[in-house]
């Protein structure tokens, strides 16, 4: 590695490096360590696997790595073993001739991702017409850069978990400010009447925002309770990103390193509850054998998204420095859609002509942040998981470890295909160059469905901007490209099939400004063009805005389906870039903006929910005007996705078909192989059950 880095020809895949043992990846990152020299550091933050954190230069939380590595003047390469914002944050205050580095650029932050930008800005000029040039912006360290930039223009504060009590103290309460005077900001709240109404009074003080780190709220009051119960003499010791009432019943409060160095001070024979992430409570105790140190929860997870940042990760980012390679950088990772050029998965547009440049195109498709290629770039596959979904089993000696592959029931074996129209569906597909969400999110019931003639096209390409834990569609960065021609193509190849219900999904296209609810208006009119077939569109929620909605509800489609997934405890996991009151406000507009089309949605089991959770997701769902539901089993599509925590029995599958029924759904399909679009002609009455799904 010379003292310059290159942008990155020829740099080896992170393919090779997912299959490697432990053994093999420890040798050798150790080797690429001492290689690299001073060159690089490696920073690890405290919530960090201990397979990793044996590599860092330096540990702490993510302010103070962040000024360690500006310090580090030979170092030309920062690798940080945290996740997104932290990177940002080091990238912000890096000296001009550094590079920072994060080994995986989807290791994100929930929380973080709770505040977008465009939504912040939104809140802030409804905030400003009602308290005018009154107001000072305060973001926690684990906010995004264009976080932190909107509140230094404004004349805001970072603060820190160190030092939040000199600013707000919590939630400003240990500062005097009573509870009455503090509202908070609903960012998914649409409509203004939905937004706590003491955001607008005179008397509100402090405004909130809505959002919570998912590792901290896992801990209740009711567990402080219990464990003084259980063990005399027990410190609860907890981080101030807990609720506000466990925070109230702890014994102490404090930061990453607060918490760290109470333990270090403690004498021996001390008894710690400890609320924060599980990596740390673990590292803690085995560096404290002389003190009793447990974690407030019994069963917890680490943190899913910290836990992206694996050894073999870091083996690559180090193996390229040393070839003088650089990728994985959050500087640009979000700005112009590099930093994946490690990866050989990059999708070049074809070059027979497929792509259509529309001169009627709308200038509604814009791309976020800056001008970039129209290049798809596939991410690596990452595991998608930090442990489990729900903390159900597992503890301390499993905190590293996620749940493996269970042997599948009778019930959820299916026959291979290749009978009735199977070939000639396949064909037809692959003529009109489709995608299917069928084959990219390897459906059981591929064979069955394309036997009956029928099958789900995926529209806006084959790479999803989200990664969700439970999906098998491809991740990856569309980078604004949108095939024009894509619509005309579904719409021949529909009246080809001669279906009298098609089913049209696509991918999540967060990079479109208008989440690419214009394909989906221009597919169902291509398809009116030609065909008389029923339409139903499985749609993303396009974050929430109703403009983008409103365009696929003008187009009349017949049903419009959008999947609540899982219940609500589960979401941030299962689906952290979604929300589940986003996507039940979005079933509750399609059904008052136009009664003539019907919405569906549907939910996973066997994630870890439970019953009472099921049955009020159900409720929910009814209660924002959901007329037809699916219920299915959650099958974990590889390693690399969340852990299958139950099989449920065909028999429990019938009760909750025969409950979602007395609740008031026109019409439920309940069962271990059901998916969104299994037999949805018969769902939505197209078609009888065991009656042809072919027109004509």
């Amino acid at each position: 590695m010379t003292g310059t880095l290159d942008r990155t020809r020829g740099a080896r895949p992170f393919s090779e490096y997912a299959g490697l043992d432990a053994a093999t990846i420890r040798e050798r990152t150790w080797a690429a360590k001492r290689e690299l020299g001073r060159r690089v550091v490696i920073l690890g933050h405290h919530y960090q696997r201990e397979s990793v954190m044996e590599f860092a230069d330096f540990r702490g939380d993510s302010f103070k790595l962040s000024q360690l590595a500006a310090t580090q003047a030979e170092a030309i390469a920062i690798v940080f073993c945290g996740v997104h914002f932290m990177a940002e944050s080091a990238d912000v205050l890096r000296q001009p001739h550094q590079t920072v580095i994060l080994p995986d650029l989807k290791a994100g932050c929930s929380m973080a991702d709770m505040a977008v930008i465009e939504d912040v800005d939104e809140a802030w000029e409804r905030l400003t017409e009602a308290h005018g040039d009154t107001i000072v912006p305060v973001t926690y360290m684990n906010s995004s850069a264009a976080l932190k930039a909107f509140c230094g223009a404004r004349g805001g504060v970072v603060c820190t978990s160190s030092n939040a009590r000199a600013v707000l103290d919590n939630t400003a309460y240990a500062m005097g400010v009573p509870l009455e005077h503090m509202a908070e900001w609903d960012y998914r709240a649409e409509n203004l009447s939905r937004v706590n109404a003491r955001c607008f009074e005179p008397g509100a003080r402090i405004i909130l925002w809505r959002g919570f780190c998912s590792v901290h709220t896992k801990f209740t009051k009711q567990q402080v309770e219990e464990v003084r119960a259980a063990h005399e003499g027990v410190k609860v010791l907890v981080h101030p990103e807990c609720p506000f009432e466990v925070v109230r019943a702890a014994d102490l409060t404090g930061s990453t390193e607060f918490i760290i160095q109470q333990v270090e001070q403690a004498p021996p024979g001390t008894r710690w509850a400890i609320g924060t992430e599980i990596n740390l409570v673990h590292r803690l105790a085995l560096q404290h054998p002389e003190q009793h140190i447990q974690s407030l929860q019994k069963n917890v997870c680490p943190c899913a998204t910290m836990n992206r940042i694996d050894p073999a990760h870091l083996l690559w980012a180090l193996e390229n420095l040393a070839a003088g390679h650089v990728g994985q950088r959050p500087d640009r990772a979000l700005r112009d859609g590099e930093g994946l050029s490690m990866s050989e998965d990059t999708m070049e547009p074809p070059e027979d002509g497929l792509v259509v440049i529309d001169p009627e195109a709308p200038p509604a498709i814009q791309v976020y942040g800056a001008p970039r290629p129209a290049v798809p770039q596939r991410l690596p596959l990452t595991p998608r998981f930090g442990g489990c979904a729900s903390g159900a089993g597992v503890g301390l000696a499993a905190a590293a470890q996620g749940a493996g592959f269970r042997r599948l029931p009778d019930w959820l074996k299916v026959k291979l295909p290749g009978s009735g129209d199977y070939a000639e569906t396949r064909s037809l597909l692959k003529r009109h160059g489709l995608h299917t969400v069928c084959e990219e999110a390897r459906c059981p019931n591929l064979g069955h469905c394309w036997e009956r003639g029928t099958a789900t096209i995926m529209i806006l390409g084959e790479l999803c901007t989200r990664r969700c834990g439970f999906c098998a569609v491809a991740p990856g960065k569309p980078n604004g490209y949108v095939d024009w021609d894509e619509p005309r193509r579904v719409g021949e190849a529909v009246a080809a099939m001669g279906l009298r219900h098609t089913v049209i999904t696509s991918v999540a296209r967060d990079d479109l400004k208008d989440g690419g609810s214009t394909i989906f208006a221009r597919v169902i009119q291509e398809i009116r063009k030609r065909s008389e077939t029923v339409i139903e569109v499985l749609i993303p929620d396009f974050r929430g805005h109703a403009d983008d909605l409103r365009r696929v509800v003008d187009a009349a489609p017949d049903v419009i389906n959008h999947n609540l997934e899982t219940v609500e405890r589960l979401h941030p996991v299962v689906r952290p870039s979604a929300r589940y009151e986003r996507s039940l406000e979005l079933l509750r507009r399609v059904s008052e903006w136009d009664d003539g089309i019907k919405t569906k949605s549907g939910i996973m089991l066997g994630l870890g929910e439970r019953e009472d959770e099921v049955e009020q997701a159900l409720a929910d769902l009814v209660a924002h005007g959901c007329q037809l539901l699916t219920i299915g089993q959650y099958l974990r599509p590889s390693p690399n996705h969340l852990p299958v925590i139950e099989y449920v029995h065909p028999d429990r599958f019938r009760a909750w078909g025969a409950r979602a029924d007395a609740l008031g759904f026109e019409s439920v399909a309940s069962g271990p192989l059901v998916r969104s679009s299994f037999h949805a002609d018969e769902l939505a009455g197209t078609v009888r059950p065991g009656e042809s799904s072919k027109a004509g």
